[in-house]
């Protein structure tokens, strides 16, 4: 049987898929990640101890999703998955382009933080957070703005000449029916992802930009008890907790044999960019109040930076 090959690009590199995934771009670069179907259930079955759904070791990381499938990803360069009947390839996605591509930047030494990030004057500010902080929602207030998404979920950071840099990975948000109420964007048209029914896939279009771009800052978002909106600047070892918090799959960098990996890289960002506490309101609407700190605070971000050039 013939299987049609598909060529993308994300993460700042070349991705050969199997699944036709149109949430990547097209792209005739050179392969880096290939994405197939191999047979993995009996040996999964076979070899994995008691109820662990994840087999991590520095070579590979190996485990199931219940009711989708077994996923095996290796040094970087290849991901395996093999589908339980009856399951979409919606389905599958959402673990290929999620959990799997955030054990291939791992193992490729690419940091992954969870979140959003736009491109404000030039220079990409990332929003980290945990689930349901809003991270997305204030992108998307800033893309409303015009300015472009560079990223959302996974946010592939790696330094060039000691300056770091984040990468594009797909033009696509995901964001709950709360959102797009907010914005006054109607379900129809969008997808709903697998056993989140309020929550879809909303296409960036115009809106995302493909590329790499100079980080400069990171906030944090979290919501808080108080009634008004507070910033904070975050410094010294402060800044490793965040960084380790809103690591994509942070769970795995020790069994990866991560661990000194990651200390130096976050070290080096924390050097590197601003961060952030941004505090918001956990019972009012405040996007469009957030996106007026974060686009001010990048004003002035870009004020220093322009000097110290």
């Amino acid at each position: 049987m013939t299987t049609n090959k598909h060529f993308y690009r994300a993460f700042g590199m070349g991705i050969t898929s199997d699944i036709e995934m149109k949430e990547l771009t097209k792209s005739n670069q050179i392969s880096d990640v290939s994405i197939m179907r191999a047979d993995l259930i009996d040996e999964w079955f076979h070899i994995k101890p008691g109820n662990r759904r994840f087999l991590v070791s520095e070579e590979e990381l190996f485990f199931e999703i219940k009711n989708v499938g077994v996923f095996r990803v290796r040094g970087g360069q290849t991901i395996l998955y093999d589908p339980f009947p009856m399951i979409e390839n919606r389905q599958l996605k959402l673990f290929l382009l999620g959990t799997c591509m955030g054990a291939i930047l791992m193992q490729r030494k690419v940091l992954p933080l969870h979140g959003s990030a736009v491109i404000i004057g030039g220079l990409a500010y990332a929003v980290v957070g945990e689930s349901g902080a809003g991270k997305s929602t204030l992108a998307r207030a800033l893309m409303k703005r015009g300015y472009k998404l560079i990223s959302d979920d996974i946010l592939p950071i790696q330094f060039k000449e000691g300056v770091p840099y984040i990468t594009s990975s797909y033009a696509q948000q995901k964001l709950w029916v709360e959102s797009l109420d907010l914005f006054k964007m109607d379900t129809e048209p969008y997808e709903s992802i697998m056993a989140r029914e309020t929550k879809y896939n909303v296409p960036a279009g115009h809106h995302f930009y493909d590329g790499e771009v100079e980080l400069a800052g990171i906030f944090e978002l979290s919501k808080s008890e108080r009634t008004d909106i507070t910033l904070i600047e975050i410094n010294g070892l402060q800044t490793f907790p965040v960084l380790f918090q809103h690591t994509y799959r942070k769970s795995f960098l020790e069994r990866m044999g991560l661990t000194e990996w990651h200390f130096n890289v976050t070290a080096q960002l924390a050097a590197s960019v601003q961060i952030y506490k941004l505090n918001r309101p956990q019972h009012k609407i405040t996007a469009e109040e957030l996106a007026d700190y974060v686009t001010k605070t990048a004003q002035k971000e870009r004020s220093s930076y322009a000097k110290a050039k």
